[in-house]
């Protein structure tokens, strides 16, 4: 482990040079390919984006989170964005991986949901970093057609009594979608995702509109998460299958970005 903590390390501080000296050059960080994978061959991407998948399952902390900077870099790629987000929405969705059974062994459990939980701050890294329009518009689009909300709200429950900060981020994720990609925080009776029709069913609608509008801190997230422990009152960690039929409940909705489901 210490050799690729070392090699991660590495890599994440040559790739953050090399993205300086593209931005001071007047370039754009979206076309920057990774490091060992500059010819853009598929093979080579996934065999790296693998590689720093797998070091989200170690039990070294320092090696989990230059994972998850590797990951969230990478998804800075515009080829990659929507890939990444994908494997770490498929490591969130797993309900093997968040659904300990009697007779499995708990650190069994406790390294996957290491792994999920890493997957969801990745996921926040790459929704909250500024996009372009045509980048918003992409990432909403996909997030909305895997329901990738009901992957938040999962990733909510299991990081509420660990990490307050992840708390509010993961809130201000949901909020993002709730926006949609036109980014409208809030037209009475028109919901632009299914995110936002589900968090409204929630919340209510006296609290949604503010949910939407306003600045997110710890009075909105506690509220959001305590408003999701109520509707969906299982215990962490909650199986996803059963907050996408929480989710499929809410009643047909006007919007747009909204095809496909999860």
């Amino acid at each position: 482990d210490g050799s690729a903590l070392c090699a991660a390390t590495t890599l994440r501080s040559l790739q953050m040079a090399k993205e300086q000296h593209i931005r001071r050059s007047g370039g754009s960080e979206t076309q920057i390919a990774m490091i060992g994978a500059e010819n853009g061959q598929r093979e080579e991407t996934d065999a790296l984006l693998t590689a720093f998948f797998h070091l989200l399952g170690k039990d070294d902390v320092k090696l989990r989170f230059e994972g998850t900077e590797l990951i969230s870099i990478a998804a800075k790629n515009a080829a990659l964005t929507l890939p990444v987000l994908g494997r770490c929405l498929d490591v969130l969705d797993d309900d093997e991986l968040g659904v300990r059974g009697e007779d499995e062994d708990i650190s069994t459990t406790v390294r996957v949901q290491r792994k999920q939980t890493a997957c969801g701050r990745a996921v926040l890294n790459i929704l909250l970093r500024p996009h372009s329009e045509d980048s918003l518009h992409r990432i909403v689009t996909f997030m909305d057609r895997r329901s990738g909300h009901v992957s938040l709200v999962k990733y909510l429950r299991l990081t509420e009594t660990k990490d307050v900060g992840a708390t509010v981020d993961c809130a201000r994720a949901i909020q993002f979608l709730c926006r949609g990609a036109s980014g409208a925080a809030f037209v009475p009776g028109r919901f632009p995702t299914k995110c936002a029709k589900y968090i409204c069913d929630v919340l209510g609608p006296d609290a949604y509109e503010p949910f939407v509008c306003d600045p997110i801190g710890d009075a909105q997230s506690d509220k959001l998460l305590a408003a999701i422990k109520q509707r969906v009152p299982e215990q962490v960690p909650l199986a996803i299958a059963d907050l996408t039929r929480a989710a499929n409940r809410a009643t047909p909705f006007s919007g747009d970005d909204t095809s496909g489901s999860k």
